[in-house]
């Protein structure tokens, strides 16, 4: 009768033995488990529904936010005509113009007093177109024509002051520079501003001769109570 075999022994049992022919052999390892998937590959269909449901409310939210723009849009502020006290904002255009700083001086012109220095002047009159001037023996004729000033010049200072016609000067719409005529207002009987000595509290009346071409007229005249000061404009229209 034949031994059955035996089953392979440790090789730290075998105490002297010789192990088997071919060595030992160890027992199979049993295969690796399959990897698992994720839990959206296993759940395709409901992941496809979720990225459906976030898709959609990613456009709700850009249509509400574009709406909400085009609202605050149409609630802009009413106009200035808006009645008080309904709440609406009012304008800085509005403001602007309800302020009475807004309104323009009115510049002075003739009748007006105005002052440089130690004088007060007043245009009392302009007369145009005149190709002369003086009295038959002292008659002087235009270049152009003469615009005569007709001024009364008042010392408002303390200390007397002469006043000189050459200092004067008129200007026309293009801005144009024209200097009085001393000659023309030499020859003019009784003109007492050809070149006076005011005292304190004094006051001279006379005539400015400008000699200006043909056809322009003097907007403004500029007087000065020197050659040194800074001068006051009067408008001639």
């Amino acid at each position: 009768m034949s031994t059955p075999p035996q089953p392979p022994q440790d090789p730290q049992n075998w105490a002297g033995q010789q192990p088997p022919p071919g060595g030992y052999q160890a027992p199979p390892m049993p295969p690796a488990p399959a990897p698992k998937r994720n839990w959206f590959a296993r759940h395709k269909i409901l992941t496809g529904l979720i990225a459906l449901v976030v898709i959609v409310g990613g456009i709700s939210a850009a249509n509400g936010g574009s709406k909400k723009s085009g609202d605050d849009t149409a609630a802009s502020p009413p106009t200035a005509d808006a009645p008080a006290g309904s709440g609406a904002p009012t304008t800085a255009t509005t403001s602007k113009a309800a302020s009475p700083t807004a309104t323009k001086k009115a510049k002075p012109g003739i009748g007006t007093a105005v002052r440089d220095g130690k004088f007060q002047f007043t245009v009392t009159k302009v007369v145009t177109g005149k190709t002369s001037v003086g009295s038959e023996y002292l008659e002087q004729k235009a270049q152009g024509s003469y615009t005569l000033i007709y001024v009364t010049v008042k010392n408002i200072g303390d200390e007397s002051q002469t006043f000189s016609d050459s200092d004067q000067t008129v200007s026309d719409a293009s801005g144009k520079s024209y200097d009085a005529d001393s000659t023309a207002d030499l020859s003019i009987e009784g003109n007492d501003v050809f070149f006076q000595n005011i005292n304190p509290g004094n006051s001279v009346s006379g005539v400015l001769a400008f000699d200006m071409p043909v056809g322009v007229k003097a907007t403004s005249i500029t007087l000065h109570d020197s050659m040194f000061s800074g001068g006051v404009t009067a408008q001639l229209h």
